[in-house]
């Protein structure tokens, strides 16, 4: 049996506290728990049918397993400071490294990393590119 691969951890920020959310199968289960199939959520996220509600309960499940997960109430007032559009935009990255995997996820960071300059300090993800669509 080849030797497990680690999983990958995506940065995923709340009122202003950047939490790393681990890929692992549990979150995964966690998620078809609230939602159905992966592919129903990421359906949902890209046609931006996904309620409000929904969204913080996507949050609430991703970071449940930190020490210091926020409150619901803090996530809901995250949601309500950064607006939904740039909330759902937080858990594009998680998502996709999910569904679409972990080898397709690193393949993306590796190439939004080669376009950084060396002394840019900015957060991968401000500006880039969407990532490409899982499904």
């Amino acid at each position: 049996m080849p030797p497990r691969e680690p999983a990958l951890d995506t940065p995923l920020d709340v009122g202003g506290v950047r939490f790393l959310v681990r890929h692992e199968f549990g979150l995964v289960r966690r998620l078809e728990s609230a939602f159905g199939p992966l592919r129903e959520l990421n359906r949902k996220l890209a046609t931006q049918t996904l309620t409000a509600n929904e969204l913080a309960d996507l949050y609430g499940i991703a970071l449940a397993q930190s020490e210091r997960a926020p409150e619901r109430e803090d996530i809901e007032a995250h949601l309500m400071r950064v607006g939904i559009v740039r909330a759902v935009e937080g858990v594009v990255p998680l998502m996709l490294g999910l569904f679409a995997g972990n080898e397709k996820a690193s393949e993306w960071i590796r190439g939004e990393l080669d376009k950084r300059e060396p002394d840019d300090d900015d957060d991968i993800l401000e500006g880039a590119r969407r990532p490409p669509r899982a499904a």
